[in-house]
C-alpha cells in the first residue's frame, strides 16, 4: 500500500462516517487486522478525533466489556465482523446493562465476513431497550487490496436484507427476489454504495460489464486500490483486467449503484450446475444443537468419477470429542 492508498482510504471512510469533533471510535479488531488498524486506528487519527483499543484477548475472555466501555466512553463509532455480534449476545445478560445508555452509538459498522440479517435484527432488538437505534448498523465491504474500504452503507435507513432464489446466483444470472425468507431463498444484505476515490462494476468471466441485478465478478479500481503484491509480479499480473481493474475475487450484483456481495468464487461449491455458498450450509448448520458459531467449516471437494464437488462439512463439536473414543497412539 501507498501512502496515497492509505490517506485517500481514511479520507473517503470518514466522509462516509461524516465523522465530526465529538466522535469517539472504539475497537476490539487487532491492529494486524485491516479493519482495526486501518478503520478504526488511523482513520480517527487522520479526522483528530478520540479513539479506544480494546485488546482481542479481553473481547474473546469478556464480550460484554466491548459495549460497557461504548457506555463508559460514550462511543459514537464501532465495529465488529458477523461472529462479534453473537459471540456477545451468548454471553449477555440484562442485570448487566441496566445503567446503559447506546443512544450516542450511532454506526457500528459490520463487514470482514458475511453478514447475516437475522443476526443483526436479533442485536438489535436486544439493544433496543437501551437506546440503540436501528440505523446504526452499517453493513460494508472492503479487502486489502483496496487498503481496507469499498463500500459502505449511508446509515439514513435501516440495513436492507434481500431474499434471492437460491437456485439462480449462478454468474451471468439475473436474481429473482422473493418478498420473504423460505427454505428456497437465500437472504443478502446490501453494502452500500462505493465510497470515494473507489469505483466498482460487476462483469462476467470475460470481464464484459453486466447489468443491474445480474451476478458477476466484483471488480474495483481507484487511488485506494493497490498497484500490486509485493515481490509478486505473477500473481500481480493475474489481478488485473486489461483495462487495468482489480478483481478481488468476489461475486455480487448491483441494485440501482447499490452492491450487494454474495459470496468469494474460489469458495464456491458447484453441485448439478448450481452455486452453493459455503456460508449458507454453515448458518443452517449452527441451528443444529451441538454445532457452534465459528466451529464448523463447509467445502466442496472435486468428485473425479461424478466430474463435480462433493460437499464436505467439518464440525469441531466439544460434546463429540468427549464422548469419543481416544484414538490409539501410533
Amino acid at each position: 500500500m501507498t501512502h496515497e492508498n492509505v490517506y485517500s482510504n481514511t479520507c473517503a471512510i470518514n466522509n462516509r462516517f461524516e465523522t465530526r469533533d465529538g466522535d469517539s471510535f472504539l475497537s476490539w479488531m487487532p491492529l494486524t487486522h485491516d479493519m482495526g488498524l486501518i478503520s478504526f486506528h488511523i482513520t480517527p487519527l487522520i479526522k483528530g478525533v478520540n479513539q479506544y483499543i480494546m485488546p482481542t484477548s479481553v473481547f474473546i475472555r469478556r464480550p460484554t466489556l466491548w459495549f460497557k466501555k461504548i457506555n463508559d466512553h460514550n462511543i459514537t463509532i464501532t465495529s465488529s465482523p458477523n461472529f462479534g455480534y453473537k459471540y456477545f449476545l451468548k454471553m449477555f445478560k440484562p442485570e448487566i446493562a441496566a445503567d446503559w445508555d447506546l443512544s450516542r452509538l450511532r454506526i457500528i459498522v459490520n463487514g470482514a465476513e458475511p453478514i447475516s440479517s437475522e443476526l443483526c435484527n436479533e442485536f438489535l432488538d436486544k439493544m433496543a431497550p437501551y437506546g440503540l437505534q436501528r440505523t446504526s448498523i452499517r453493513p460494508a465491504y472492503g479487502l486489502a487490496e483496496a487498503t481496507v474500504a469499498v463500500s459502505l452503507t449511508d446509515g439514513k435507513t435501516e440495513f436492507v436484507p434481500i431474499h434471492l432464489d437460491r437456485s439462480l446466483l449462478n454468474i451471468g444470472q439475473e436474481i429473482v427476489i422473493s418478498d420473504k425468507s423460505t427454505e428456497h431463498t437465500l437472504t443478502f444484505v446490501e453494502v452500500g454504495h462505493a465510497i470515494d476515490d473507489c469505483a466498482i462494476r460487476i462483469c462476467d468471466d470475460h470481464d464484459r460489464i453486466l447489468p443491474d441485478k445480474v451476478i458477476g465478478h466484483i471488480q474495483i479500481q481507484g487511488k485506494n486500490v493497490t498497484a500490486g503484491y509485493y515481490n509478486n509480479r505473477e500473481t500481480t499480473a493475474d489481478m488485473f483486467t486489461a483495462d487495468q481493474w482489480v478483481r478481488t475475487g468476489d461475486l455480487g450484483f448491483f441494485i440501482d449503484g447499490s452492491l450487494f456481495m454474495t459470496g468469494r468464487f474460489k469458495d464456491m461449491i458447484i453441485v448439478n450446475g448450481q452455486n452453493i455458498y459455503p456460508h449458507d450450509i454453515e448458518r443452517t448448520a449452527e441451528e443444529v444443537e451441538g454445532v457452534e458459531l465459528g466451529k464448523i467449516a463447509a467445502c466442496g471437494v472435486y468428485n473425479k468419477e461424478r466430474g463435480e464437488d462433493d460437499i464436505v462439512v467439518f464440525v469441531v463439536s466439544k460434546k463429540m470429542m468427549l464422548t469419543s473414543p481416544r484414538c490409539p497412539k501410533a
